[in-house]
């Protein structure tokens, strides 16, 4: 996928004003629609993350959290080529400290680096106490973006962070040539089971990587 393709599915995310329910952070300073990150490589292995929606930002990412707003803003007014290149270099040292980055995929263990892979939430905006999307709020935002975003960066691999994120989706692609796998979050599950989750995931990702390295 050429980068000016990405720009526009980026500027579409960036220019949305579709929903208007009183729990969606939507200001134009700190809360801004979030399009995603596709890593340079991610055309090599089309591994895909989706979460939930983008978190509040906590007191103590404050200051890097205005500096990616900011280069938002900056590729939503100008739409080019240098804005989105100061943006994608912001986002490799800022994602490696969202909390769905640091915790929950096994990215090292997948043999991947960030680069090499894409991530995108199925709310682009943040939400009051982040609470979880109401049902209007999260089908907008999947008819008017996220279907568009898998269709133009065509995934082989999708792993939703969260159960939640899978159940919003996985009936609407399981028609489509993509291995759909997710990471449960569920706080009440035992470490054996986190564990076999975790090597389940682990084990899809590593079956498609190698399906690609021998053809």
């Amino acid at each position: 996928m050429n980068q000016e393709a990405i720009i526009e599915l980026f500027c579409r995310v960036l220019e949305c004003d579709r929903c208007s329910h009183s729990i969606v952070l939507r200001d134009s300073f700190e809360n801004i629609p979030q399009p995603g990150y596709i890593g340079r490589n991610y055309e090599k292995y089309r591994i895909l993350l989706i979460g939930q929606n983008p978190g509040v930002c906590p007191p103590s990412m404050k200051n890097k959290d205005f500096v990616y707003m900011e280069a938002l803003k900056n590729l939503w007014i100008n739409k080019d080529k240098s804005s989105y290149d100061k943006l994608y270099q912001i986002l490799l040292q800022f994602v490696p400290e969202w909390p769905v980055q640091k915790n929950y995929f096994p990215l090292h263990e997948c043999g991947l680096g960030l680069e090499d892979i894409g991530y995108c939430n199925i709310v682009r905006c943040r939400t009051s106490d982040n609470k979880t999307p109401s049902i209007g709020t999260t089908q907008n935002c999947i008819n008017e973006h996220l279907i568009k975003f898998i269709d133009g960066i065509v995934p082989k691999v999708i792993v939703f962070i969260g159960k939640w994120a899978y159940i919003q989706l996985n009936t609407k692609l399981k028609e489509l040539p993509i291995k759909l796998t997710y990471m449960n979050r569920d706080r009440s599950l035992s470490s054996d089971k986190r564990d076999l989750n975790r090597n389940e995931v682990i084990k899809t990702v590593l079956s498609s990587i190698r399906n690609d390295l021998s053809t």
